[in-house]
């Protein structure tokens, strides 16, 4: 991107030696293939937009050997999860910091699957001397109850300015018991344009799931304790639905642009002299459209079956089948103006604010009822109640980006309009770096306080298996975090803690409540690389706690553990081989309610913890030059030392899978 956007990862020097390229000239024609290779080396940079879009931030391409065994995405936002086991379903992280991260407000129907959306902050972008293909396969077996996964990724600069791209990915999986498949797929149009002082980054995405719920297994004992069972196989268990399913699709269009305006000429690190903008603006607009229906077709058929149906019967509006559509719609625009740091030579920090407004449309069902056609034969029509919120806020941020011993920033956001008005948003954040004891080290701290109004469909909603209409408060939350860490020793230390007031959550009876006192969640994370001689350990481990365990229960202790030796053959292929170990203590996991894609608190009348079982995941990593491979088998413990191999109740966790992965990256 531009410097509009702050590119300082992938600027004009990089830009300057791509035109400069023999290859890029008018005589490439004369050059053989291999003059051509040895004049374009492969690069490829990457960034993410931050700060609302308007700070490139770079990311790293993955290229890496370590971890590319760990195919389900939900275990790398996340080293604790509560999910239903089979991949690709609902899931949410079981820590509570990074369940936090990870919530969007808007439509709660889709944080489930949150995971398997690609939304703007997680958007890449790209700028590449040579056209970039990377190709990933992956497959697990039984073939029969197999998980596949496929990506397809091309990028190249059209030219040294503009980047066009796209990615396609499909992730499908049977599960290894019955009625649970989960399928993912998306594409996603991508490009960006890098001026001299105009800057833009689009992104045209399409996503769609489609997610059978089987409502879990209809007894839990049938796998805490198989001996007593004539169950010879995972799927000859008995669920407690067949015909239910979630069919989610988004569509998502983003644009963000920039303009430069005045300039400065000022040293660089290397003592070479560059012109940087005195002023930005910018502007982004996103539109997000989301579709989510809940059919259950054998509806008649779960009914008759007092013993395992898991919705109130009383509570249900057509007792013939399920179709409840709900539909989101946003759109949101966002006017910036930045005052770079670089031209504010006397202290050294810069500047920006805005100005937005959100445009939310919320369609779902209302007013079901039985009406009766020209022979007396009975049957349901569906309403449709439509709202619309029209938010506008203002904000600014002060921020130091530039510099190695000391960044900060902070900011905040206050909402003047609409449903919202008085929400606030404030947050800071300090990073150090120093030189001690011959090491690199740093401190950070990060603080955030918010004040928000309930979703939406917090407060209202109508479907045939759940209504509530709620009068809720405002949630407020005050939360803290800091560190420290020692890059060489690859070690890092922190502490988190949450204060929650009047914290909304569902309850269980799959109904939304709000905790009338004050929740507060502490907790310690650790970070440690062990290497020597060829052997690794690469550790996580977050420790935390609930001061209201009915309103948010979490496991105490989660441990992520990757051990593994690796070696370089013949100087170009290395290999890892080794083992990765999660641990969870055991607790009341949320219950997972199909009809609205949500967790919620267990019920009394079926109480009971999982967690307190090991994973093991032996594998084997390959990497050949631009190929990386992996071979792996999953929770090869199954049923060792323990049978509560659950990250929920009714949902058990996989047995043992074999799993390999490909993944290929070509420059040319």
């Amino acid at each position: 991107m531009a410097t509009a956007m702050a590119l300082a990862c992938v600027g004009a020097s990089a830009q300057q030696k791509i035109a400069k390229s023999p290859a890029g000239g008018a005589d490439r024609h004369q050059q053989s293939d291999n003059a051509k290779a040895a004049s374009i080396r492969p690069d490829v940079k990457m960034w993410r937009m931050t700060d609302d879009y308007t700070l490139a931030d770079t990311a790293t391409v993955d290229t890496i050997t370590m971890g590319h065994q760990v195919s389900n995405i939900i275990w790398l936002r996340s080293i604790g999860n509560v999910t239903l086991g089979n991949d690709g379903s609902p899931s949410t992280p079981s820590i509570f910091e990074d369940r936090m991260r990870v919530y969007r407000y808007g439509n709660i129907f889709s944080n489930a699957i949150s995971a398997y959306i690609e939304y703007p902050e997680n958007h890449d972008y790209y700028n590449t001397k040579t056209p970039y293909t990377n190709l990933t396969y992956q497959m697990g077996y039984p073939k029969r109850r197999s998980d596949e996964y496929v990506q397809a990724l091309f990028t190249q600069n059209v030219n040294r300015r503009l980047n066009v791209g796209f990615r396609y990915r499909l992730r499908t999986s049977i599960g290894r018991y019955e009625a649970q498949r989960a399928d993912h797929i998306s594409f996603r149009l991508f490009g960006s344009y890098d001026g001299d002082n105009y800057g833009m980054t689009f992104s045209g995405l399409y996503s769609t799931s489609k997610i059978y719920e089987n409502g879990g297994v209809v007894d839990d004992d049938y796998v805490l304790n198989p001996d007593e069972y004539e169950y010879s196989k995972s799927e000859d268990i008995p669920i407690r639905m067949m015909n239910a399913r979630n069919n989610n699709s988004s569509y998502q269009l983003h644009f963000a642009h920039s303009y430069n305006l005045g300039h400065l000429t000022t040293t660089l690190a290397d003592s070479s002299q560059a012109e940087l903008p005195l002023t930005t603006v910018f502007h982004s607009l996103h539109i997000d459209y989301d579709h989510r229906e809940h059919r259950i077709t054998d509806l008649p058929t779960l009914l008759a079956d007092t013993s395992s149906f898991i919705y109130d019967r009383e509570k249900i509006k057509d007792l013939n089948q399920t179709a409840d559509s709900v539909k989101y719609l946003l759109v949101s625009n966002m006017f910036q103006i930045k005052f770079n740091e670089e031209a504010n030579s006397i202290l050294h920090f810069g500047a920006r604010a805005f100005v937005g407004n959100d445009i939310r449309r919320y369609t779902y069902p209302a007013d079901i009822r039985q009406k009766y056609d020209a022979n007396g034969n009975p049957y349901m029509t569906y309403g449709s109640t439509a709202k619309t919120r029209v938010e506008s806020y203002l904000g600014g941020e002060l921020f130091k980006n530039i510099g190695r011993n000391l960044r900060w920033k902070a900011g905040g956001r206050l909402y003047l309009q609409g449903k919202r008005t008085g929400d606030v948003e404030l947050n800071g954040k300090v990073d150090t770096e120093f030189r001690i004891l011959g090491r690199t080290a740093g401190f950070y701290a990060h603080g955030r306080f918010e004040l928000r109004s309930p979703e939406l469909f917090e407060n209202d909603y109508y479907s045939n298996h759940f209504e509530w209409h709620n009068d809720f408060g405002r949630v407020k939350s005050l939360s803290a975090k800091g560190g420290i860490r020692i890059v060489e020793n690859k070690i890092e230390l922190s502490a988190y803690l949450n204060t929650l007031n009047s914290y909304i959550y569902f309850g269980p009876d799959g109904m939304p409540t709000q905790e009338n006192g004050v929740v507060q969640i502490m907790a310690f994370n650790a970070f440690k690389h062990f290497e020597g001689a060829g052997f690794n350990s690469y550790n996580k481990l977050t420790w935390q706690k609930s001061s209201n365990e009915e309103a948010i229960p979490l496991p105490q202790l989660t441990v992520y553990s990757s051990n593994f030796y690796e070696h370089l053959f013949f100087g170009v292929l290395t290999l890892q081989i080794g083992a990765d170990i999660r641990y969870e203590t055991a607790y009341y996991a949320p219950q997972y309610i199909p009809a609205i894609m949500q967790f919620a608190t267990q019920s009394r009348k079926e109480r009971r913890k999982v967690g307190d079982h090991p994973y093991i995941d032996p594998f084997l990593n390959f990497q050949l030059k631009r190929a990386r491979i992996y071979v792996k088998y999953e929770h090869i413990n199954n049923g060792w030392p323990t049978h509560n191999s659950f990250h929920t109740i009714h949902y058990p966790a996989n047995p043992g899978t074999l799993k390999f992965g490909v993944s290929w990256n070509f420059y040319d």
